[in-house]
């Protein structure tokens, strides 16, 4: 009644009351024993979220790709008097799909993971048999749960669109690491981002990593619940809490345990890449050698120092060197690594800036590079010329990222996968080239002298 009369005010129904009106009408006989399918809705993430909050949840999404242009073509054999076939009506509900669909998508294979692509361009009966095929394998995935877990076998769950909520509650005592690979190989694999192989048994969830992995459990997952985990698990840090993390803190005083068991070499780690592990801080090399380790801790904790340290590189006091006649010994621990630094990084990024030669280009980076690298700047002015140099760099980065941006804007457009944000960032990237120009156009004549002034 609430509805009826909003329209007939000629004002747009609450989205409130389209949830209830569906909650209502799904809690009949007909949908109870036939199922039921929502055409065109929900049509906002805000939906979606009402639509889950009340309960309804999809067992499959579809989505039917097809171009704008294809959509626009077959507007125009619809019978005009038709409800809904006048051209700006079509236009502005079009626009409307666009900025929306994206999202829609998204909560879902977020939160439930059932989201189906269909071809658009294909046939109608096309349409209808995959559409309904993949219905169907869902309520068939259904209706084997319900059959195996009666027996109290382990089943998969996979294809049931579980919430990340509801596997956390019935979690096993292996959390999400792979009973399999630790009761088999003693490796800590986390598998919590990866949920196409979980199983269900004994009324606990096990994250798998594999087909194989699946069926060695399934076959016989009481010889994997012997196994327990060990007491103490690595832990990874954050950037924020690396921070925190002195020279002093780190175990093996800052040296890699995975370089030193495996490569029998002596090499500090990167204060990014720390793990905590049996109450000790240790640091590694790179983001490959740290996962070596939190996959198997036990293999690399064993590394030790040796009892006799190399000797540390000797510092030689710059303003001894200068004292000495010969003074290219002074220049070369100065001057020559600050050159060869910012030389390697030049090489390394392969930068070209607007409206500037490549010799230009090199010889403005490394005047900005050495006067951001300085030690005898100030505070303010190393702040200064830093921020000069990231804007340099970013200046010479500007037209591979919007002819990128263009790329995928094609790309996309044809799948109907270009979202707000990425269409947020391509403006926001012509601003920044446009603004650029303008400067370029102002010191134009003395453009490349501005930088090495």
């Amino acid at each position: 009644q609430d509805i009826r009369e909003i329209l007939w005010q000629g004002k747009e129904v609450p989205d409130e009351l389209i949830v209830k009106a569906i909650q209502r009408r799904l809690q009949r006989d007909d949908c109870w024993n036939n199922g039921w399918i929502l055409d065109g809705f929900p049509q906002t993430y805000r939906q979606a979220e009402m639509l889950d909050e009340a309960g309804i949840c999809p067992l499959r999404v579809l989505k039917i790709n097809i171009d704008k242009g294809e959509v626009y073509k077959r507007q125009k054999k619809i019978d005009a008097s038709r409800l809904g076939a006048d051209s700006r009506a079509f236009k502005a509900r079009m626009e409307f799909i666009e900025a929306n669909l994206n999202d829609v998508e998204s909560f879902y294979h977020q939160t439930l993971r059932n989201v189906c692509q269909l071809s658009g361009h294909r046939s109608r009966w096309w349409l209808t048999d995959n559409a309904t095929r993949t219905i169907r394998e869902a309520i068939k995935a259904r209706q084997n749960y319900a059959v195996v877990i009666q027996k109290g076998l382990p089943v998969s769950v996979s294809d049931l669109s579980l919430r990340f909520e509801q596997l956390r509650k019935k979690l096993s005592h292996y959390l999400f690491f792979c009973p399999v690979k630790y009761r088999v190989k003693g490796e800590l694999v986390d598998n919590r981002y990866n949920r196409s192989h979980i199983v269900e048994y004994k009324h606990n969830y096990y994250f798998l990593t594999n087909d194989e992995c699946v069926a060695a459990f399934t076959k016989n997952p009481e010889l994997y619940l012997k196994t327990k985990l060990p007491r103490d698990l690595p832990k990874r840090l954050q950037y924020s809490q690396c921070a925190e993390i002195t020279e002093t803190d780190l175990s093996l005083e800052g040296h890699c345990p995975v370089t030193i068991v495996v490569d029998k070499e002596l090499v500090k780690g990167h204060i990014s890449n720390i793990v905590e592990y049996k109450t000790q801080y240790y640091c590694f090399v790179s983001k490959a050698k740290m996962y070596k380790f939190i996959r198997a801790p036990h293999r690399y904790e064993s590394g030790k120092l040796p009892v006799k340290m190399p000797a540390p590189k000797r510092h030689i006091d710059n303003k001894f060197l200068g004292e000495l006649e010969q003074s290219i010994g002074f220049l070369e621990q100065t001057l020559a690594q600050a050159v060869t630094r910012g030389l390697v990084e030049l090489g390394s990024e392969r930068l070209l800036y607007p409206q500037l030669s490549l010799q230009e280009t090199g010889l403005a980076f490394l005047s900005i590079y050495l006067k951001a690298n300085n030690p005898k700047n100030s505070p303010y002015l190393e702040r200064k010329y830093n921020e000069n140099l990231k804007s340099f760099v970013e200046g010479c980065n500007l037209p591979s990222q919007i002819f990128q941006h263009a790329q995928a804007k094609d790309r996309s457009e044809k799948d109907g996968q270009w979202s707000n944000w990425q269409e947020k960032r391509y403006s926001t990237l012509g601003d920044k080239f446009d603004q650029l120009m303008k400067t370029i156009q102002r010191n134009q004549g003395d453009h490349f002298s501005s930088f090495i002034q």
